[in-house]
C-alpha cells in the first residue's frame, strides 16, 4: 500500500514542533567537540551537552541520556553496518541526532535506531548543512527507527531539513513498533523529506506486525512517501493491529 502526504496545513502541533526546532536548527556544528566511537562505545550526556561524531566507519554505539539530561549528537558522513542494531538510544532523557552530510545505517538482527530511552528523538539538521540525509537499512523484527522486537516506538520527531530513508524488509515498522509494538507520538514536519519503502510485514510508519499505530502527525511543508509492508497500512498498523 502507498501513499504520499504533502504540506499539512492549519496544523496547531505542527507549529509547537516548528518553534520548538528553531534552536536545533541553529547549531552550526562549529567548534562542537569530536569523539571517537566504536561497538562498546556510549556516548552520554553526563559528560556532553553536544557532540559530533565525523568521518566514522564501522559498528554501531550508544547514545544514553538519563534522567533531566539532553544530548545532541551530530551525526556528519557517518556509516555504520553492524549484525545487530546500529545506534541504541538508552536512559529517560531526551536525544536529538542533527545530521550532516550523507550518514548510513544498516543492521542486520537489530533495529536500525533503536529507542529504548523513555524522553524523546529528534532527527533534523545542522544549519548551513547542504545535505543532511540519514539512510537506513533494516531486515529484522525491529524498526527502522523505534522499537525493537516486540517493543513499542514512541515520542519520535523528524523535522528540520532532514532527509530520512528506511528500507526495511523485515516484521518491524519503517518507523514506529518493532514486530508486535505498537507506533505512536510520531511527528514529522518542518522541510524533512521522509521515504518509506517495505518489502516485509509493518507499517510504513506505525505499528510493527500486528502492532497498532496512532497519534501520527505530518504537517508544515514536509513531504512524506510511504510504503507498507504485507497486510499494513501504509500509515497506521499492521493487519490485525487497529489504525
Amino acid at each position: 500500500m502507498k501513499v504520499m502526504w504533502k504540506k499539512v496545513t492549519g496544523c496547531f502541533l505542527c507549529l509547537l514542533l516548528l518553534i520548538g526546532l528553531m534552536p536545533v536548527n541553529m547549531v552550526k556544528g562549529d567548534n562542537v567537540p569530536v569523539v571517537s566511537v566504536g561497538n562498546t562505545s556510549s556516548v552520554s550526556g553526563s559528560q556532553y551537552s553536544i557532540v559530533r561524531v565525523t568521518g566514522y566507519s564501522g559498528e554501531g554505539f550508544t547514545i544514553t541520556a538519563n534522567e533531566n539530561e539532553d544530548i545532541t549528537v551530530i551525526l556528519s558522513e557517518v556509516t555504520l553496518n553492524t549484525l545487530f542494531e546500529a545506534l541504541r538510544i538508552m536512559g529517560t532523557g531526551n536525544v536529538t541526532i542533527l545530521l550532516i552530510g550523507n550518514n548510513t545505517l544498516s543492521s542486520g538482527l537489530g533495529a536500525g535506531i533503536l529507542k529504548l530511552n523513555s524522553g524523546s528523538l529528534i532527527i533534523s539538521s545542522v544549519e548551513g548543512s547542504l545535505s543532511a540525509s540519514l539512510s537506513i537499512e533494516c531486515h529484522s523484527d525491529g524498526a527502522g527507527i523505534g522499537g525493537g522486537s516486540g517493543g513499542a516506538g514512541s515520542n519520535i520527531t523528524i523535522g528540520g531539513n532532514a532527509q530520512v530513508t528506511v528500507n526495511h524488509s523485515g516484521l518491524g515498522a519503517g518507523i514506529g513498533g518493532g514486530q508486535t509494538g505498537a507506533g505512536s507520538d510520531i511527528t514529522i514536519g518542518g522541510n524533512a523529506q521522509v521515504t518509506i519503502d517495505h518489502s516485509g510485514d509493518g507499517a510504513g510508519i506505525g505499528g510493527g506486525q500486528i502492532g497498532a499505530g496512532a497519534n501520527i502527525t505530518i504537517c508544515g511543508n514536509a513531504n512524506v512517501i510511504a510504503v507498507g509492508g504485507y497486510q499494513s497500512a501504509a500509515i497506521g498498523g499492521s493487519s490485525p493491529g487497529n489504525c
